[in-house]
């Protein structure tokens, strides 16, 4: 459970030593699951183990403060003292062998060969030779080997000296290492009724596979005395019957307190040799030595084991812990809240197009105020050059040309004529002057423009400043824990142009 949802993922470690269930460590994970926010969790004990997923809405604490979260869970089990947190960077590689300790990838099964009308241990253990039926299924389990200087996993046998054979069997299957300890490859005493070579090994197997060369005995589990033996796979094959290929029929023993195990034998309990049928054997062996395990007996056993090792870590991880080499937890547990990234994006994507649409209508007013003006004064010149109307004093030519018919019988008015009439002459001067007025127009609004240019440069870098303070404000609103969307309009301040 550890490796599958745990192991190599984002998660948190807490421990402690409690008054009545003794070393406990709780592991914990944020998980996001048809759309809702849970929490997953795995509570290892000295006795049992409890795994599995804690809706974010069943938990009384704030789901982003992870220390109140872990609190909440310890006072729900009446833990006591409180968990704390045991981040150490071989705290994960320990807990994955402590859920392994039962679960090998190296087995060692008995294997021992039953002629016809033979009933005790004695007798079964005495065969000294394989018959070709044998050999021919030996194959079919895994492949012989040299004992002296084998460098893969003995099985408990003897690899320097040959103190346990010369031969024996051996298979990798699915990375799971398996030594078979054959009955007629064992040392053999013939001065020793009792066989003590071959019975050691195998009697201390969990699993033993029994190949039955008869038509008409019957073999007993209990001829083989042994504590350890729980499974015996039966694999009869009659020695009348010349079929090729080899026909095999099998069956399963196990003691009252090992539960039943696939592959199940209702579906299919008579196979020819061939790969199907190895597949089907070693699958059966090894799920039968794991379920084993569940027997009072290995247990107890395994019980202990996993005590004094779920001990021994959490004992590790005080002692860090009293001498500050575990790091404590960050403000608000370094806890990032569920869907925050998506939120975050969410939420800076609406703050941009805030900012730009703000920009944009600062920027449109600005240009239309200046298309207004530069369109006043075109329109303003067009009127001076079509009407002759003075830039100065706006006095037509007409209404002077009418003073100087009225007054030019007037001696009296001389004087005003000769004003009007320098008035006229300036004005035409300026009428001339007027291209060179056009030029210096032009290069005004060329340097109006080149400064709106400028004021949008000045924009663009208070909206970059703009937009970064808004998305820290809006994470600071979120950890906080208060409404995001509406703080966002209400406290931001706006872009200036």
């Amino acid at each position: 459970t550890y490796e599958k949802y745990f192991y190599g993922t984002e998660h948190w470690n807490y421990f402690t030593s409690d008054e009545d269930l003794g070393p406990v460590i709780l592991s914990i994970k944020q998980e996001t699951l048809n759309g809702r926010d849970q929490f997953r969790i795995l509570v290892r004990a000295g006795s049992y183990t409890v795994h599995g997923l804690i809706p974010a809405s069943c938990v009384f604490a704030d789901r982003y403060n992870r220390e109140e979260v872990v609190r909440s869970l310890g006072k729900e089990v009446n833990l006591n003292p409180p968990l704390t947190l045991g981040q150490l960077p071989d705290t994960p590689e320990e807990l994955l062998k402590l859920d392994q300790v039962f679960i090998k990838s190296e087995l060692k099964v008995g294997v021992i060969f039953v002629k016809e009308d033979q009933y005790s241990e004695e007798q079964i253990l005495d065969n000294n030779e394989n018959s070709p039926l044998f050999d021919e299924f030996l194959t079919l389990l895994g492949d012989r080997v040299r004992l002296r200087g084998f460098d893969k996993y003995k099985g408990g046998l003897d690899t320097v000296h040959d103190l346990t054979g010369l031969f024996s069997v051996y298979t990798n299957w699915r990375n799971i290492e398996i030594m078979f300890h054959v009955s007629t490859l064992l040392p053999y005493e013939k001065h020793d009724p009792q066989k003590l070579q071959r019975k050691r090994h195998i009697g201390n197997d969990i699993v033993c596979v029994v190949f039955l060369e008869a038509d008409n005995t019957r073999f007993s589990p209990s001829c083989i005395k042994s504590h350890f033996l729980h499974t015996f796979i039966l694999v009869r094959v009659s020695a009348r019957i010349k079929h090729k290929p080899t026909r095999y029929e099998v069956s399963v023993v196990t003691r009252d307190e090992v539960g039943a195990y696939k592959p199940y034998l209702w579906e299919q309990s008579v196979f020819e040799k061939g790969p199907m049928f190895r597949e089907w054997l070693l699958t059966k062996i090894v799920n039968g030595e794991r379920a084993s395990y569940s027997a009072p007996k290995f247990a107890r056993m395994q019980e202990r084991t996993r005590s004094q090792m779920l001990e021994d870590l959490v004992m590790n991880l005080s002692n860090h812990a009293e001498t500050g080499q575990i790091p404590k937890p960050y403000r608000r547990g370094s806890w990032r809240p569920i869907g925050e990234d998506e939120y975050f994006k969410m939420l800076h994507a609406r703050v941009l197009d805030n900012n730009k649409t703000t920009t944009t209508t600062n920027c449109t007013t600005t240009i239309t105020h200046f298309q207004q003006q530069q369109q006043q004064q075109q329109l303003q010149h067009v009127q001076h050059a079509t009407q002759n109307i003075c830039c100065y004093c706006n006095n037509s030519n007409l209404e002077m040309d009418l003073k100087y018919q009225s007054n030019q019988n007037n001696h009296n008015n001389y004087n005003n004529y000769n004003n009007t009439a320098t008035h006229r002459h300036t004005t035409q001067q300026q009428q001339l002057q007027q291209p060179q007025q056009q030029q210096q127009l032009e290069d005004r609004l060329l340097e109006n423009q080149q400064q709106f240019q400028l004021q949008q440069l000045i924009i663009q870098q208070q909206l970059m400043q703009q937009s970064t303070s808004s998305l820290a404000h809006t994470s600071c609103c979120a950890m906080l824990h208060l409404c995001v969307r509406h703080s966002m309009c209400c406290h931001a301040p706006a872009p200036q142009p």
